[in-house]
């Protein structure tokens, strides 16, 4: 009885853990500088997936270039699966910033996303 006991409790403990390795957690991050042109800016993006905090994995790393007052996005994937980052250059605040959004799809859902609000860098 001990033996199955022990047996069952590894079992669960077994599932537990494979269940905890498939959380999503990605973290992303965004950053606004001038570009070369006057009124244009330039917006990086960095997706991790941070599934395992002690080495997160770059899954996606995007720029886009706007035009301040415009908003601009890039899909990378298909409609099934994607990471789609959007972005709006703005000064409304009396210095350029971009609010950013950034999400996930898989299998159709949607299954993380993030907003932003960068100032620019220098």
């Amino acid at each position: 009885m001990k033996q199955v006991v022990s047996v069952i409790a590894v079992v669960v403990l077994g599932i537990l853990t494979g269940c905890a390795s498939s959380k999503v957690a990605y973290r992303s991050k965004a950053t606004l500088t001038p570009a070369p042109e006057a009124g244009q800016f330039d917006v990086a993006f960095v997706i991790e997936d941070i599934a395992d905090p002690a080495n997160p994995t770059v899954v996606s790393s995007p720029r886009l270039r706007l035009l301040k007052g415009k908003k601009g996005n890039m899909s990378v994937g298909d409609d099934n699966s994607s990471i789609v980052c959007t972005a709006l250059v703005d000064d409304a605040s009396g210095q350029p910033e971009a609010r950013t959004i950034v999400s996930i799809k898989k299998n159709g859902k949607e299954i993380w996303s993030d907003t932003q609000t960068v100032a620019v860098s220098k």
